[in-house]
Order: structure tokens, then sequence, then C-alpha cells
């Protein structure tokens, strides 16, 4: 009643967990059981806890006995006598109100009270020859589905037996029986049974095992052998009923024979022989046995066999008419009709002359006339198209029968296998002109396919004629009934070189030439440049050296093409460098030359004093022939054609000859300040003196030394001469300066007040006061502390006092905004004038400029919810701006909490008055990682899995796999092993997010590898064991001879108790689920008591190498040898050990067995495996030649040559050195060589550009075998990946001022290298490979607006936009309010004139004696006034 309670409470329990387990995680991965499996011993001590990390609220379930626990994280179950056999401990949580449970795997046993042998039904000693029965008696067990029976003889395994019955745990008694067939040679053998539990990888060591006492075999006699009796022939073989004699012979000259047998005469006795004869044998059980009775009567029996041969034999395929389908099995049949006996047939099959496999049948004892039914299983394949298929029925009736042995051929069998296009793909280089059709296909297929092109997924018609610009990526896809393949070429239409290109080109220097002249050719042309005959560099930047004729030749291998080019580069004149200084003897002749290079030819003048004296073209040539001191000066010379123009200037210096010197020869003195300088001579004189408007000194005789003395010197133009008068008067004039430093030097704008607006050019005055003399003024204009221009004064002739301005034109910036400017006077008075120059400097002049707003864009990337003002702004603009956003062209309000959904392109304008600019930033929205997940999926093996899971989360979260607490790589494509459940983890800087997703795959049926052949002795038991994966779980089935035998699920075992000759065969198993199907095949060999041993038991040979085996007996017999397609050895008496040997083996299929004839004939077979290393093993691309693909998946081939067997080949795949990837051949039947291929899909990264990938095959031929194994690698495969073009950081907006030069920059990266390209408004402007520079010269608001960077190349495209803003110059603007200001101004003026004129109205009246009248009017009351004014 107990145990009822608690069975009922575990149901009850059971269905509450079921109910509310619906919130619980997938296989609880969290809650840990220690130990986590548990094999225990009925009645012994368990103690098991249970703990979590994560989970609280544990306890076990149903209520146990001695359940403690030190947290609630961490419980104990314990006993000290485990005696509930049903018991199921669960160890259970509680979450979030639900209770979840995991249960303790659990295995309680017990070993049996006793085993015991018996034979069933029979006592005393045992007869050769006959069946007996054994029996195996195990008490109480538990529990029976672990338990297995092996039966032992001697020392050796002869049987053993599972159970499978799973209804019961409680100990049990049970019994097993096994068949024996006792000869002579068992007499004294002993045979027991043990009983052993098998328990799982948990079990106790050793094995639970109980054994039997020994059970002794005793076999009595009936009669004994004649050894005098001799039969003539010894042994027959005989067609039904052809006739037969044999004579039967006493050696010991005995008389007293006879013969037992039922037809035929028997004759005699003769010379101690009696024979028996018989015209028709036709009595297919007879056994003939020859008597002598002697003291006792003994008996020799002759070895006769009855054969038939077999009416027909037929090859079919059963259950299957028409073509066979690649890659699916058949079964071929071979039923050979009406032979007899069965034991010695041997069906062979062929292909063509190649022998396929042979099979014997000398297990089964049928003696009358049969038909059996032989079976081969192939695995249809293209290679059989031209397959054809024959059995062959031979009997081997051994020495005694006809020789060659008795042979009969089937028909032959004919094989068509339809199978899906395969293509070789290649791209393809045509001719212009072409039509598609004549692509080279490389197609295979039956039926044979059809060909559909297509471009751009639209159809193309086959007979198009390809031209320039067909040239790109296309599809074709084959077609049959029994699928399609597609294949992807790269077209590549190539043709001779054409230009595009004027008949002659003019342009500026410094212009780009890149895209003005282009050459179209397919294949890529080469190019040469020539010039004057010479090789040259083909033009980018045009230089003035550029100008001439080019011969541009472009050569392919499909012609070659020339384009002769005449350039012409324009530039501005510039002026030669000559000397700045000419000196010339009065009277003299000089010349000043002016040379100007230029295109076109600039026009050169030479002037003086403002007038022109002389022009030419390009070198003109001033010529003075006489020069006088009038010639003295500054000459300038100026070169201009259309582009600009040069100036150069040449000081030219007269002399006069006269005997005196001056000390010092020049004066630079300050107004007021004292003078003085000394006149020397050397010659004699009649006198000499200074002649000057101050300081002059009068002539005095018999001095050669005199001076000139000014104590304050006050004349501006003073021109002190020192004369002598030798034969003539000479003189000499001291060069004096009179300087006057300025009163006041000041620098204001002109024309302005107020701030300046940037990007205008305004003019800066200095003012200097009262300076003498202004010819040798320079003006120093400083912005800072940073000399920006000086400026000599012109040529003002004036040497007293004068007030001088200057100007500095001045283009304003945004940087100006604060700066000082300031002017300086500097008087350059030469090494005469003190020592530093004069200077005066002005206050300094501040500047104030407003300038549009001025940004410094850049991309953010804020956190979610984060309000749109937040941006980070790098904003300046005076007077200070205001900014508006905008999404797609549409208004967006600055105070928008951003989202997730808000990620992407912007746009916000900074305005003031001066102007508005924009910046287009990308915005990326930043969370924390979110799942877009299932909570379960199921899905098929090699469904792609790569979308069904998504992560969103910015920036992209790392993400990692859990499978069973272990880190795994994320799933792609879907394997069986797939199935589990996952925890995934995301992971970025904002957050940590984890989502629990079971994942079922489902896939078709797949049986487990097995021996393919199972031998038993007759009367033994044999266990066919199948077991398959699958999901769902398939359901399994064993049949024989078109019969179900059993049935199951996942495993299934077939067991023949009691194995008969019937029971010899081909046995079936199919493994069944939704998804498909799959079959395996078991040839059950059942053969009668054989004492033979082989030495090895197993051979692995290589094809050609040479190979033996020993076959060895402890038993009397007749004869022994060697059957085999090679190294055959006949039959040999008298010895008990025999060799096989083969120098060269070169049969494929060989099977030698050994035979030895007793009472009769038994045999053993030899396994031999036959291997062949491959040819070669080669690795490449499926379906793609060429680059790979960024982020594309594709499938590597590794062919491995003519080896054999297949189906012991492992093929391994290399990354690098890494190990990717092993993979076993599929269970393909073929032992002779095949070509096997294997494939390995791959997804690619730009880190994948240069990897080499290698495969080798391995033949695992097993403990036999070679060692090390037999490998052969591949060449490596190089890898080259391709991928998009992704363009470097580019400014999204740029400002220029209206006519300035500027230029925008564009790089970008890509494998190949992409072709970079601007446009404006979709017309090109400039393009390169990688990158490309867009000049704009002299920008003009038609130049403004959005610029389009495009970088692409064969794998993909990308775009950056620039903003370019052509602002307005000011200088425009200000000339039109100075205009304006000026008419009014003049209006004003206008006005107060005519007031003035209307005051002064009136009459005046002029007298002889200088008397004026003047009558002026009145304007308040019109009264005349008169005034008179005399003049004496």
């Amino acid at each position: 009643m107990l145990y009822l309670t608690q069975l009922t409470s575990l149901v009850l329990i059971a269905l509450i967990y079921c109910e509310v387990g619906g919130g619980c995680p997938p296989d609880l991965s969290g809650l840990e059981l220690d130990p986590p499996e548990l094999v225990v011993q009925y009645g012994d001590s368990v103690s098991v806890s249970c703990r979590s990390s994560i989970y609280k609220g544990l306890g076990w379930s149903p209520p146990l006995e001695n359940v403690y626990g030190t947290n609630d994280q961490n419980v104990t179950w314990e006993t000290d006598n485990l005696t509930d056999w049903e018991i199921q401990p669960v160890c259970y949580m509680t979450l979030d109100d639900l209770q979840c449970n995991k249960t303790l795997p659990l295995i309680i046993y017990k070993l049996p009270d006793r085993v015991s042998i018996s034979t069933v039904n029979h006592t005393g000693p045992m007869i050769e020859g006959r069946q007996y029965e054994l029996q195996c008696d195990i008490q109480n067990i538990a529990p029976i589905h672990f338990l297995t029976v092996n039966w032992y003889k001697g020392h050796d395994l002869v049987s053993n037996i599972s159970f499978t019955d799973f209804s019961t745990k409680i100990p049990v008694n049970q019994s097993t029986r096994l068949q024996i067939f006792p000869s002579r040679n068992d007499d004294g053998v002993q045979y027991r049974c043990e009983a052993k539990l098998n328990l799982g990888p948990e079990e106790p060591l050793p094995p639970p095992i109980v054994t039997s006492d020994p059970l002794n075999i005793t076999l009595s006699t009936q009669s004994s052998d004649c050894r005098d009796l001799e039969l003539d022939p010894p042994e027959l073989a005989v067609q039904y009923g052809d006739p037969v004699s044999v004579g039967c012979r006493s050696l010991s000259n005995d008389t007293d024979l006879s013969w037992k047998v039922p037809l035929g005469n028997v004759s005699g006795p003769d010379n101690q022989t009696i024979t028996w004869k018989t015209d028709n044998l036709t009595d297919w059980e007879i056994q003939p046995v020859c008597y002598m009775t002697l003291d006792e009567q003994c008996k020799k029996n002759l070895p006769l066999i009855i054969y038939k041969l077999p009416d027909q034999v037929t090859i079919s395929i059963p259950n299957h008419t028409g073509p066979m389908i690649e890659g699916k099995k058949y079964d071929l049949q071979c039923d050979i009709q009406n032979f007899a006996p069965v034991n010695v047939l041997a069906v062979a099959w062929y292909n063509r002359d190649h022998l396929l496999k042979n099979r014997g049948f000398s297990e089964l004892p049928t003696k009358t006339p049969s038909n059996k039914t032989v079976a081969l299983r192939i695995t249809a394949s293209r290679d059989e198209q031209e397959a054809q298929y024959r059995c062959e029925a031979k009997l081997k009736l051994g020495p005694n029968g006809p020789q060659p042995p008795p042979i009969v051929k089937s028909n032959l069998l004919s094989i068509a296998v339809h199978y899906k296009p395969v293509i070789a793909c290649s791209d393809w280089s045509p001719m212009i002109n072409t039509p598609l059709n004549s692509y080279p296909y490389n197609v295979t297929g039956n039926p044979s396919p059809n060909i559909t092109w297509y471009r751009d997924n639209s159809p193309v018609s086959s007979s198009t004629l390809l031209s320039r610009s067909d040239s790109g990526q296309y599809k074709y896809i084959a077609s049959n009934v029994m699928g399609s393949t597609p294949c992807v070429p790269k077209i590549t239409v190539e043709y001779a070189p054409t230009f595009k290109c004027p008949a002659s080109y003019e342009g500026r220097e410094h212009d780009s030439f890149l895209d003005k002249c282009s050459v179209m050719a397919s294949p890529v042309a080469n190019i040469t440049w020539e010039k004057a005959g010479k090789t040259v560099n083909p033009l980018q930047t045009l230089t003035r050296g550029d100008s001439g004729s080019y011969v541009i030749t472009a050569v392919n291998k499909h012609g070659i093409e020339r384009h002769s080019l005449p350039i012409n580069v324009l530039y501005g004149p510039e002026i030669g460098p000559d000397n700045s200084t000419e000196v010339v003897k009065e009277g003299g002749a000089v010349s000043l030359s002016c040379t100007a290079e230029g295109n076109p030819e600039p026009e050169v003048t030479w002037s003086f004093q403002s007038k022109t004296r002389v022009t030419g073209r390009r070198q003109t040539t001033l010529t003075i022939s006489e020069a006088s001191l009038e010639d003295d000066g500054v000459y300038t010379c100026t070169a201009t054609n259309d582009l600009g123009s040069d100036t150069r200037t040449v000081s030219l210096r007269v002399e006069g000859d006269c005997p005196i010197k001056l000390q010092p020869v020049k004066l630079a003195v300050e107004f007021g300040a004292s003078a003085s300088a000394n006149c020397s001579t050397t010659i004699n004189h009649n006198g000499m003196g200074w002649e000057a408007s101050e300081g002059g000194v009068d002539m005095v005789n018999d001095v050669q030394f005199i001076t000139w003395r000014v104590e304050s010197l006050t004349h501006w133009d003073i021109k002190p001469f020192c004369y002598i008068n030798a034969n003539e008067q000479c003189e000499l004039t001291l060069q004096v300066t009179v300087y006057k430093r300025p009163d006041r030097v000041s620098i204001s704008t002109v024309g302005l007040t107020g701030p300046m607006i940037e990007g205008s050019q305004y003019e800066l005055q200095c003012d200097v006061q009262n300076v003498a003399p202004v010819h040798l003024l320079t003006v120093n204009w400083y912005k800072g502390q940073h000399l920006v221009k000086s400026v000599e004064s012109d040529h003002n002739s004036s040497i007293t006092p004068v007030n001088y301005s200057n100007t500095l034109w001045i283009s304003t910036s945004k940087d100006d905004d604060g700066v000082q400017y300031r002017c300086e006077a500097e008087l350059k008075l030469g090494p005469e004038g003190p020592q530093p120059r004069p200077i005066v400097t002005s206050d300094p002049l501040n500047i104030t400029v407003h300038y549009k707003p001025v940004i410094a864009c850049s991309d953010w990337t804020p956190m979610i919810n984060t309000p749109l003002n937040s941006y980070p702004y790098n904003v300046t603009g005076n007077p200070s701006p205001n900014i508006t956003w905008y999404r797609d062209n549409s208004p967006v309000s600055s105070i928008t909490l951003l989202s997730r959904s808000d990620s992407g392109q912007y746009k916000y304008i900074a305005s003031n008055v001066m102007g508005s600019t924009p910046c287009v930033p990308k915005i990326t929205v930043e969370y924390a990682p979110t799942f877009k997940c299932p909570a379960s999926y199921e899905g098929r093996e090699h469904d792609s899995f790569l979308d069904k899971c998504l992560v969103m989360a910015s920036p992209v979260a790392n993400i990692t796999w859990e499978k069973a607490g272990k880190t795994v790589n994320p799933l792609q494509t879907l394997t069986r092993g797939d199935s589990g459940s996952y925890v995934i983890t995301a992971v970025n800087k904002h957050g940590i997010e984890r989502h629990s997703l079971p994942i079922n795959v489902l896939y078709g049926p797949e049986i487990g590898p097995d021996s393919s052949t199972e031998v038993v002795k007759e009367g033994g038991a044999v266990s066919l064991s199948c077991t398959a994966e699958g999901n769902p779980e398939p359901e399994v089935t064993w049949s024989f001879q078109s019969k179900t035998r059993v049935t199951g699920r996942r495993q299934t075992t077939l067991t023949i108790s009691e194995a008969s000759l019937d029971d010899d065969g081909v046995y079936t198993c199919t493994a069944t689920n939704d998804l498909g199907s799959d079959t395996r095949t078991v040839s059950l060999r059942v053969e009668g008591d054989c004492h033979i041993e082989l030495q090895p038991v197993k051979l692995a040979v290589e094809f050609g190498a040479s190979a033996s085996a020993n076959c060895s007996t402890t038993t009397n017999h007749h004869g022994m040898g060697w059957e085999a397609s090679e190294g055959a050895v006949d039959m040999v008496d008298d010895v008990q050990f025999i060799t096989w040997r083969v120098e060269s083996l070169t049969h494929w299929d060989i099977e030698p067995l050994c035979y030895i004839n007793t009472n009769e004939q038994c045999e053993l077979t030899l396994q031999v495996t036959v291997y062949k290393r491959p040819d070669r093993v080669s690795i490449s691309t499926v379906r793609h030649t060429g680059p790979m693909i960024e982020g594309s998946q594709y499938e590597l081939q590794c062919d491995v040559q003519n080896v054999a067997p297949v189906h012991l080949l492992t093929v391994n795949w290399y990354k690098g050195q890494s190990l990717v990837k092993s993979v076993e051949s599929d269970h393909n039947p073929s032992i002779t060589p095949v070509n096997y291929s294997k494939t390995l899909w791959i997804s690619t990264s730009k880190d994948d550009d240069g990897v080499q990938y290698r495969c080798e095959a391995e033949l695992k031929l097993g403990p036999e075998g070679p060692r090390p194994r037999p490998i052969v690698t591949s060449d490596p495969l190089n890898i080259t990946v391709h991928y998009g073009p992704e363009i470097q950081h580019v400014e999204p907006s740029v400002v220029v001022k209206v006519g300035n030069d500027i230029s925008l920059h564009c790089t970008a990266e890509g494998n190949p290298e992409p072709e970079v390209r601007w446009s404006f408004q979709n017309h090109n402007k400039a393009n390169g490979s990688r990158q490309a520079m867009l000049k704009i010269s002299k920008a003009m608001s038609a130049n403004a607006g959005v610029y389009t960077c495009t970088a692409r190349n064969d794998h993909g495209s990308d775009i950056r936009t620039v903003s370019l803003t052509v602002e307005e110059s000011n200088f425009r603007t200000a000339i039109i309010w100075s205009l304006l200001l000026l008419l009014i101004l003049l209006i004003i003026m206008f006005g107060i004139r005519m007031y003035v004129k209307h005051r002064r109205s009136g009459r005046y009246n002029i007298q002889a004696n200088g008397a004026v009248h003047m009558s002026l009017l009145n304007q308040n009351d019109g009264q005349g006034m008169t005034t008179t004014t005399e003049h004496g």
C-alpha cells in the first residue's frame, strides 16, 4: 500500500511540474547535481547534492529521508539503505512562482542469486552430429534490460544475448538457450554461461558478472572406422541423370562386402571388389555406403555430389524501371533458377569485364534443385552511364567435378543514370560581336540540359551579339528534369583600342589633363606617349614645357591604334633676371635689355619717367647712345599678355669727369642739424671753394683741402658744390639729403565705420604727416607682429615736407576678428643716413569682422533618449549664429529625444545676418543590446540560421554563444549536432543581455556503421543490431526476404537464437522518419563447425605489393587448400599448415578462403583490404574562378584521384597550419580505385586575403594497416578576397570665396583598387584610381551645391557628399554703397550752392574812379541796399 501511495505521488507531482514548467529555463543549466548520474546496488547507501549559484529555494521531491542543506542554494539527499526499486529523486527550485525540476538519472541493480547451466531434455553422453540444447538460468536479477548472457565453449565466446524488456525494474528470473552440434573434437569440452550487467559509464569496476559452473560434454561412438575399405573413385561429382559406377575393395582379402544403396545394381565380389552401378542417377538424397563385416561391421560412405546446372541465370533491378537517379542506392538481383546443390554455388558480379564481387554458399546444405536470389547494392553515379552489369553462376564441384567448373552467365543489364546538370563554371573573354551562345560550356547532365541566360536577373537571348557595353557578370542556368545548376561567369568583351580624344588641345598651365584624352580597350591597352620621337610620361597636370605634338599609341592583343595630339599650354609673362643697376659715363652709350617668356608671346615695353621709350615682342632693348645727366634714373620694363603681366626696374647712373674728391660723397642731415663735408684735390689750381645757399666758402688759393660747414641746416634744396679753377673751372656737387621725421603717423579705414564683412576687401590708409624727403619714405604694414607689406613711396620729387598717404587692401576672414593692424613710416636714407633708420609708428587699428557661421562638422554617437540639441556643436560665427535641424529635408525639433530608429544622416544649418552654413552629420544612436529572436527554433539540417536570431545594438555587440556551459561558434548552417539549448550573450559598452534559445535540428535517418557481415555457427545464436540517428527519432525495421522480422525505435536488435542454414542471406535494416529513410544490409553467414585458424585474421595490402597468410588446423582431414582469384593453393593431404602467397596482388575484390575436407568441406575466408594511395590530391573552388568576395560563402572541393578503398578514406581540411575539419567518406561500397570529391563551405573576410587552404587524403586501414597511415596532400590553394570600396574621411562641408580656387579630395580603399569619381549635378567632374581630386578654379556662385564622391569597383560602391558654399565678395557691395553716399553728398552740396547763390544775387556798378556800387536784394523785405567803396 505504501508503494502504491508513493507511485501516485510521483505521478501527481510530475503532472503539476508539467503544468507549471512552461516558464522554466531549458535544461536548467544553472542547476547542478553531484554526482550527475548514479548507479547503486540495491541496499547500498546514497548521497547526492543539488546546488545552484543563480537559483534559490531548492529542495528534493518526493519527500526523502535525510535531506539537509547548508543554505537555500545547496541541498543534499542521503540514505543508508536504498530499497525502493521505483524511486525517482527530483531536485526542484522555485522561479518566479513557478516550480521547476531536474530528475536524478538513477539505476538500482541487483546481482543474480545464482547462474546455472544444463542440457534440455537429455542426460548422459551425446552423439556426434546430433543437435542438443543448453539452457542458462539466471535467478533473481534486476534490472533485466541491462542483462547480457555470454556463452563460452572452453575459453571461446560462442554467443551473446541481450534483453530489452523495460517493463520492470524489480528482480526477475530469466532463462536463455543455446543450440550445439557436437563433433568428436567436442568430447571433454566444457560449456559455461555468465550473466553480465552493462550499467553504462557509471557502472562499478569491474562490471558486475556472475558465472555458472562448467558443463562437461561426453561423446559416444556408434561404429568403428573402416580403414581396410577403399572406394574407387574415392569421391564423385555427377550431373543429375548421368550414369555412375563405383567400386568398393577390401585391402584385407575379406569378401564379406555389400553396398547400401536405394537404386542401381551391385555386382561382385570380383577380386575382393563389389561394384555399384546405375545408368541414371536421379536420387538427390542418395548416400551410398559400402559395408564390410569382420568381427564387427564397419562402413565407408561415398562422398557424392549430385549437381544440376541452372536452367537460367537472369539479372534485373527489382521494383524499378527506367533510368536510375544519381546518388540513390539500387539493388541488382541475380536469379539462379533450378540448380543443385546450393552449397557449391558461387555467384560472381561483373561490370563489363571487371569483377565486382563474388559470393559462395558452402554453408547451405540444400541438395535438391532450388532457386537462389543474390543481391548487389550499387549507388548510381554519372560514371555508370556506360555500365553493363552481369552475373554468372559457377558450381564449384572440386577436383572430382568437371574442369573448368560449369558456369552459366546472365544477360547483360545496361544502366542509364539521370543526374542534374554539372557545370565546370569559368569566366569568358570573347571578342566583340561574338554571340553569347559561343560561350565555352562545360556542362554535363542526363537528360541533356537546357541553357537559359540572365543578366541583372533579366533573361538574355543566347543569340545576342556582345558589344563593348555588355561586359559584366552574367548567370546561366542549366536545367533538366533532375534539377538545375547555376553558373555565374564574368564575361569580359574584348576589342581593339579606340581613342576618345580631341584633334588638338589648348589649356592653361596647372590645369588637369587626366580626363581630356582616354583610351577604350579590352583587355586594358598598353599606352605610350611620344614627343619629338622620344617616349615621355602621360600628361597629368599641364606645365609650360608640355606644349608640343604628341603621338599616343595604344596596344592590346587585338590591335594597335595611334592618335596625334597637338597640345598648346598657355601661361602668363615672366621676365627673366638681369642687373638691377647700370652705370655709364656721361656721353657714353648703354643698352638696357628685357626678355620675357609667355604664351601667347608677351608685349615688352621700356618706360622712363612715365613715358614709353620703346616697345617690342618677347625681347626688347633700350639703347642710349650719348648718356647725359638727364638720363640718370629708374627705368621700368613691363611684359603683358592675355593671362597677366610682369615688371622689372633698372637704376641707371650717369657719372661726370672732375679731379675733385669729396668726403663724404653723400650726406644725410636732419632738418635744423649741423652738416659738414671736405673737398680736396691733388692738382695745382688757381683757386678752390664751396658754393652753397648756406655755408658757402670763398675761393682760396694755395690749398689742397677746404671744408663746408653749416651749424643748422634749414635749406631743403641745398646743393653745395666744390669748385676748382685750373685750365678751366670744374665742380663736383655734394649730394645732400635733408630729411625730417614725420610729425605723426596714423592708420584708419577708408570709407568704413563699424565691423568688416568676412571675405570682403577693405582699404586701410596710413597717413604720414610732414615728412621729407618723401621719395625715401617706406611705409611698413603690420598685422599683429607680422609684417604684411612694405611699400616705397611713389617718385614724388618734392624734397620739402609733405603729407603722404598709403593704402593697403585687405581681404578679411574670420581669423582677422580682433586682429590689430598698424603702419610705420621708415626713412631709408642709405648708408649715409643714421642707424637705426628713422621710424615713426602709428597707434594700432582694431579689426572687428562679421562672418557667416563656420562649422567643424562631425558625426555623433549619442545614447538613446539623448535630446538632439545635446549635439557637440563646433560652430563659430559673428554675430552668434542660430541652429536649425533637418532630416530628409523636413525640420526637426532640437529637443527631440533620439530613439533607436533615429540613426541616420541629418542636416543642421547655422545662420546669422552674414549667411548660413550646413552640416550633414551622421548620427548613430547607441543603445544596449536587445534580441530579435524566437523563444525556440526548429529547422532542418543544412538550413541557414543566419537571419533567424538577430541582435540589435549600437555600437555592434560582442556576441557569444554558450551550449552546456561551453562557448561555441554562432550557428550559420544547421547541423544535427546543433540541437540543444543555447544561451546567447550580447555585450556592448552600454550593457549586457542574454537570451535562452532551444534549437531542435531535424534530419533524416542515418544508420550508424557496423559490420556488414556476421558469421554464426549453425544452431548458434546471433544478434543483428541496427542503430539509427535521426530527428524525429526514426522507426527501425529489420527485414529478410521481403518480410519484416522486428520493428523498434532508434535501435533495434534482431536476435536469431538457433541459426539454421535457412537463415543465411542478406538482412536489411531500414530507418524511417518524416524527413526520409536510410538502409543498411548485413550479410549473415551460417556455417557449420570448421576448425580452421588464419594468421593474420585480416590483411591490408597495397595494390601490386606482396601478400601472404597462413591457414592451420588441428583436426584430421582429407585435404586442405586455398581458393582465391590469385595465389590459389591446390588441396594437399597430410598437412596441418598451408600458406597463401601472392607476389603482386592485383585483384581488388580478392577473397581468399582456406578450406578443409573432413566428413564435409568447411572453409574460412581471409578478410583482405586492397588499398591504393591516391595518384593526386588537388584542391579547387567549386563553380568559381578568380578572387572571392568578402562576406560571401564559397565551396572548396578536394579531389582525390584514383584511391581505394574509398570507404576507408578520411579527408582533412587545413587553413594555414590549423586543422579546420576532418570528414570521413560516405559508405561507398566500391573497393576498386575511384575518384572521390569532398567539399567544404567557407565564409570569407578581408582578413582571409592571402590565406592558403589545403586538403589531405588519409587512408585509415585499421590496426592491420601500415604505420604511419598513408597520406597524400594537395598543393596549397591561395585565396584572394575582393571587397568593396570604403571612402576615407571627407569633410562634409567646405566654404570658398567667389574668385578663389579650391580642391576637393577623395581617397578610397578596396580590392580591386576602386575607381573614384567626383560628380556634380549628374555630371562627372574628375576621376582617378583609388583617389581623385576635383579642382575648381575661380569659384562662382554656380559652383555651389552638393558634390558627390563615388568609389566603385566590381564588388560595390561607397558614396560621400560634400556641400560646397561659395560666398559672394562684399567688395562690389561696398562700391555700390560708396557711390550712393557720394551721390547723396553731391546732391547736398548742390543744394547748398544754390542757396548761397540765391543769397548773393544783386547789381554791381564799377566806376572809373575805382568805386564799386553793389546792390543786394534783401530777402526779408525786398528793399535794396547800396554799398559804395572808394579806392584811392
